[in-house]
Order: structure tokens, then C-alpha cells, then sequence
């Protein structure tokens, strides 16, 4: 009797924000025996310049498949066209080759895109987490729009988001699936650090208050990128007796700019001031909870940091159209100077009542299985 060929599924991850929120998800497809489940690393994973963060995967014994290795660690106008028109290259070469049942992709990267176009022209049918959401002040938010209008199958993280994509196209509607953000699951069935071993690894006192910050390029209007990070640099320098912990920006246009900023502040005061190319999910998490505001731009400020019950200051024109919920403060790029609305935050306590839009109660589990019901029809 012949057995039955299982379904070989493909999981596309290109930097340290996707692999962080499907985290949970990849290793319950990496060890089931239902399907041939596949991870490919690309894009950012694999430079030293961003901290080489597909090691997660290998430290969460997610095996990896495949890792394609893109141009994407070079800041100017060239890097992002050369960079995407190379991974349609590679990866159609690839697809064509390995053949997949079923590629999902996640979020809203350009690198994504390119193998959603790739997909596309193999007639492979694609999964995308997080279509419907709204980032104007990112040319992600034409990525995100581009890969939905190429996928069949959609999973979303609000209402609002799903009503976006059916007001598109009314026939995906019983394609379109809300089980919230699954980054907050993975934190609900998350290990934190604990205060001492998180001060040894990032070498700062945390007796004293603390602000992790998190600022990415604004890739519609370069000027304004550097407008915001100068005035958000020139602000926290008014600080006093005050940690902060920057991370790394992603490689959109205008990341060498915002890291020579950090880069120069931070030499100021290195006791006091720290900057990582990636703290990875685990130390990321542990930090946000002892730390007393977080800052920037990065989606994290939305989903995770409100679960953890910190405030988050949402600075500039990066998020906007996103949905918010209570404890996040949205701070305008015209202003010259915000450091007493930080003062402010600083000194409040802790938020007790907290609204978050994109938390559904056993997100992981509901997305597994409609996953595997997808699986079986194709």
C-alpha cells in the first residue's frame, strides 16, 4: 500500500520582527507529522550588520531549511530595487525546483512581496498573516496591500483589518480569518529573565529607571526620518539619571543614518546608554518588563509592550493608521521637542486598565488548526 505524500508547506521569515511574533506557531509546524513543514531564512536573518538573528531559530531548534542570502545590508536608492528584483531571482529558481503545496508568508517586508510575485507566477497558493493593517508612514504599507492581493488566504490580526481586505474583494471573505496578533500568545507561554540576569547580559543597573527604545526608518519622506530621530535623540538628552537601551533600526533607506545618530549619543554616556544589534525574543520581552516607558516607532510599541502593561510613546509618522489601544501615545513629527512628554510617563505609575485590540485568547492553537484545514483542501 502506497503511502500517503504529505503536503510540503513553506514558512518565508526575513527578519527578527517576523520570526519574534511566529515563534510559537513554527516550532508546533516543525514538529508535526502531519505535513513537510519547511523554514527558508532570508533577507536581514543572515547579516552580522543586524546581528545574524536566524540563530533564534537554530536556539528554538527550529531546523532550517534553506537560507537565500539577498543584498540587503547596504544603505542607498539601490539596495531595495537590486535587492528585490534578485530574490524574485532566487526564489523562483527555488519554488520551481522544491515545488511547495502551500508558502505562507508573514507581514509586510519588500522581501516578502518578492516571493509572493514568485509564488504568483508558479500558481503556488500563499498564506499571508497580517494584510488589512495601515502603516502610511512606510512604503510597507504598499508591500502589505500588494502581497494580499496576491494571496488566497488570509489571516488578520483585528475586524477592522479583515473588513479592509473583503471591501477589496468581496469573494475572500470566507478566506479571511481574525485570531488577533500571535506574538501576544507567545507571550502569555513565555519564560522571562529574570531582573539580575537581564542586568548582566545588557550590562546596565535597572535600580534606576529605564527606557527601551526601538526607532525605524520612515521610508516615505527621508527627511522627515531624520527630523525625527534627531529631535527624539536631542529630547532624551535632556534626561537625567536616566537608562536607555536602543535596538537596531531594519534596512529600510535611511538605517545608516538613524545608527550613526545612536551610535554617536550613545558614546556620550556608556554606562547609561546602550545599543544592540538584536536582543532576541526572550531578552526583548524580559527588558520591556523592567523597564519603566518604551519608545519609538516599531509595531512592537502596539502589540506587546501594551500586554506587558508599560506605556508606550509611538513617535512619528511611521504607525499611522494603525489601531491603538489606551496605554499608547501617539507623539506628532512636527514637534521640536517631546522630553517632558517622556518626563511625564516616566513618572507615572504603571497602566492597570488596558485595552489591546489585537490580543485573542489562544491565538496559536485557533491559527493551527484553520492552517490544517487549509492544508487538506489544497
Amino acid at each position: 500500500m502506497n503511502k500517503i505524500k504529505k503536503k510540503k508547506i513553506f514558512f518565508i521569515s526575513g527578519s527578527r520582527s517576523e520570526y519574534g511574533q511566529f515563534s510559537l506557531l513554527l516550532k508546533k509546524l516543525s514538529t508535526t507529522k502531519k505535513i513537510n513543514f519547511k523554514l527558508i531564512i532570508t533577507g536581514m536573518h543572515l547579516y552580522e550588520k543586524f546581528g545574524k538573528t536566524y540563530k533564534e531559530a537554530i536556539k528554538d531548534q527550529i531546523k532550517i531549511y534553506k537560507r537565500i542570502k539577498i543584498d540587503s545590508n547596504v544603505d542607498n536608492d539601490f539596495t531595495i530595487p537590486n535587492s528585490f528584483s534578485l530574490t524574485v531571482k532566487k526564489f523562483t529558481g527555488f519554488l520551481i525546483k522544491e515545488k511547495p503545496d502551500l508558502v505562507i508568508l508573514p507581514g509586510d517586508r519588500y522581501e516578502i512581496l518578492a516571493v509572493a510575485i514568485s509564488c504568483f507566477f508558479q500558481n503556488i497558493p500563499v498564506v499571508h498573516f497580517y494584510g488589512g493593517d495601515t502603516s502610511l508612514g512606510s512604503q510597507d504599507e504598499f508591500f502589505r496591500n500588494s502581497i494580499s492581493n496576491i494571496a488566497k488566504y488570509h489571516f488578520v490580526s483585528h475586524n477592522l483589518a479583515k473588513k479592509k481586505i473583503i471591501k477589496k474583494n468581496d469573494i475572500l471573505k470566507k478566506f479571511i480569518f481574525n485570531y488577533g496578533a500571535l506574538s501576544l500568545d507567545n507571550i502569555n507561554k513565555s519564560q522571562f529573565f529574570t531582573k539580575k540576569i537581564v542586568e548582566k547580559k545588557i550590562d546596565i543597573n535597572l535600580n534606576f529607571k529605564t527606557i527601551l527604545l526601538t526607532y525605524h526608518p520612515i521610508t516615505v519622506d527621508q527627511k522627515v526620518n531624520r527630523k525625527e530621530i534627531d529631535i527624539l535623540l536631542k529630547s532624551l538628552k535632556k534626561l537625567k539619571n536616566i537608562n536607555i537601551v536602543f535596538t537596531y533600526p531594519n534596512n529600510d533607506k535611511g538605517h545608516d543614518y538613524i545608527i550613526n545618530r545612536i551610535q554617536n549619543f550613545c558614546k556620550t554616556n556608556s554606562k547609561k546608554y546602550k545599543f544592540y544589534k538584536s536582543l532576541g525574543r526572550k531578552l526583548y520581552f524580559s527588558l520591556i518588563q523592567y523597564s519603566k516607558l518604551i519608545i519609538g516607532n516599531s509595531s512592537s510599541l502596539l502589540y506587546e509592550v501594551p500586554y506587558l502593561r508599560r506605556y508606550s510613546l509611538n513617535v512619528g509618522l511611521r504607525q499611522k493608521g494603525r489601531i491603538f489601544g489606551n496605554t499608547v501615545v501617539n507623539i506628532s513629527s512636527d514637534k521640536k521637542d517631546i522630553s517632558n512628554i517622556i518626563y511625564k510617563y516616566l513618572k507615572k505609575d504603571n497602566p492597570k486598565q488596558v485595552t489591546n485590540p489585537y490580543y485573542v485568547k489562544n491565538s496559536t492553537k485557533k491559527i493551527l488548526n484553520k492552517l490544517f484545514k487549509i492544508i487538506e483542501n489544497i
